[in-house]
Order: structure tokens, then C-alpha cells, then sequence
């Protein structure tokens, strides 16, 4: 009963909010009557009050939702994996709730979606290293390819003598390495993906 607590509290506030926003409609109704003035701003009154009710309820359901990932990953998953996965679900849940808030305040998303495309090809060739560190951060250690304890020895082009030493940290964009002289080397990310390592 108490992991049921939570839902059913969420379930009414998103129940009060809606409500609410219904009685601000009525009463925005009848000061319409009594008030001619607000005539004109009413179409952009009401599609503000629409687009914050969607936006508290979808940033309660986004909270609901990572919730109940995080408590089913906490038993199945190490930390960083967990901050992985709450980072995609993160971006995937809050792009479809600002989607959401713009097309309840009557944007037209098939010209935002142009917009956005050029802008995104602009920042993603911007970006792109970094994008690319995240994301094989995020496929190394979601594969646990490398762990904190695991031995390393890397051989490249970038570094004259091998790196051998002990992972200590893994994170999204580096792997911190002790070696066997005692230097802490912070290694990035992407070199697990790229280079052969033993």
C-alpha cells in the first residue's frame, strides 16, 4: 500500500490542477461578460493557462516516471549506469514536454520542427566531439566495458608509453586511471571505444 502512496497523491494534484485551471476558465468567462476590455487577450489568456497546466502535469508525470525508473534500476544497476539512463530519459522526456507546452500555446511545430532541424545540424557539427564523448560514455559504462578496480593498459598513438594502471573512477567523459608509478591520469572516454585495451 505505501508504494502506492505516492501515485495516488500525484494522481490528485494532477486532479487540483486541472480543476483549478478549469475554475480560472469559467471565472476568465464571466469577467469577459462583465469586461470588454480583456476581449481580445482572452484566445492568448486561456493557451497560457492551457500550456502551464500541461507543463506543472508533465513535469509531475516526468517526476513519476524517473521515480519508478530509478527505484526498478537501484536493484539491477551500479550508480553510473543509473546516471546514464536518467540522463537519456531526461532529454528524451523534457523535449517532448517543451513540445507539448508549445503546442498548447498554439505554436505551429511543423515550422519550429524546420527551425529546430537547421539549428540542430548547426549545433550537433558544432558539438560534435562532445556529443560523441557523452555517448560513448554512455555506451561504456551502461556496458560496464570498464569498472572502478579493473586493470588497464592502454597503447596508443597519443600516449608515447602505455598507460598500465587501475581504473578508479568511471564517468560520462573520463575514466580516471591510478598508474603503476602513481599518477592519476584522466583518460576520456571515447579512447575505451576506439583503442584495444587489455
Amino acid at each position: 500500500m505505501s508504494s502506492t502512496r505516492p501515485l495516488i497523491r500525484v494522481l490528485l494534484l494532477l486532479i487540483i490542477i486541472g480543476a483549478v485551471v478549469y475554475v480560472l476558465h469559467v471565472v476568465l468567462s464571466a469577467l469577459i461578460v462583465s469586461n470588454s476590455k480583456i476581449l481580445p487577450y482572452v484566445t492568448d489568456i486561456q493557451l497560457g493557462l492551457d500550456a502551464a497546466l500541461v507543463g506543472i502535469g508533465g513535469y509531475i508525470i516526468i517526476r513519476i516516471i524517473k521515480y519508478a525508473l530509478e527505484n526498478y534500476l537501484s536493484t539491477r544497476a551500479d550508480k553510473v549506469t543509473i546516471r546514464s539512463v536518467s540522463l537519456i530519459v531526461d532529454l528524451a522526456l523534457y523535449t517532448l514536454l517543451v513540445l507539448a507546452i508549445l503546442s498548447a500555446l498554439g505554436v505551429n511545430l511543423t515550422g519550429a520542427a524546420i527551425g529546430g532541424a537547421v539549428g540542430g545540424v548547426a549545433i550537433g557539427l558544432a558539438a560534435q566531439t562532445v556529443v560523441s564523448n557523452i555517448l560513448s560514455g554512455i555506451m561504456v559504462t551502461s556496458s560496464r566495458t570498464v569498472r572502478p578496480g579493473d586493470a588497464i593498459i592502454l597503447q596508443s598513438w597519443i600516449w608515447s608509453p602505455p598507460i598500465v594502471g587501475e581504473a578508479e573512477r568511471v564517468t560520462l567523459l573520463f575514466t580516471e586511471v591510478r598508474t603503476v608509478t602513481g599518477n592519476l591520469v584522466k583518460v576520456p572516454i571515447r579512447v575505451f571505444r576506439e583503442y584495444r585495451f587489455h
